[in-house]
């Protein structure tokens, strides 16, 4: 608070104090909760060692409860990434009579924010989630 308060005058801040009823004094159950308060962030720092050393490490276990109290755990939608990537292509035709070996009669549908072409940029999807082309991004890795 003190370092806030050199961003305001000081009349702005005696209306402060003033709607605040008055400055906090520092009481036995103030300093008991702050007390409390370092405790717990103490205790979530101690806890949280192990989780940071799996993170940083080269063989991550993921989805993963740390303590027998279960405060902090790692969770990791992507345990192991390929490195090729397959992609599942839909393609369709208004031909009548099309042959799959004919690529001059065959369009390919694109998705909005499915993986594709390399030179397009990343699309801004929030806030919404397009089921499918994330579906389709999972598609190749289903047996």
């Amino acid at each position: 608070d003190a370092l806030l308060s050199n961003l305001f005058s000081s009349s702005t801040l005696a209306k402060v104090a003033a709607l605040n009823g008055a400055t906090t004094a520092w009481s036995v159950a103030n300093v008991l909760k702050e007390a409390a308060y370092v405790a717990m962030c103490a205790l979530l720092v101690w806890l949280s060692a192990p989780v940071i050393r799996n993170i940083l490490s080269p063989n991550q276990v993921m989805n993963t409860s740390f303590g027998s109290w279960r405060f902090v755990n790692t969770y990791g939608a992507f345990g192991s990434i390929t490195r090729v990537r397959e992609e599942v292509i839909i393609q369709g035709t208004h031909a009548e009579s099309a042959q799959w070996w004919n690529k001059d009669e065959w369009k390919e549908y694109l998705f909005k924010v499915k993986p594709g072409e390399l030179n397009r940029c990343p699309p801004w999807i929030s806030p919404y989630h397009y089921r499918l082309d994330w579906l389709m991004w999972f598609l190749p890795f289903s047996d």
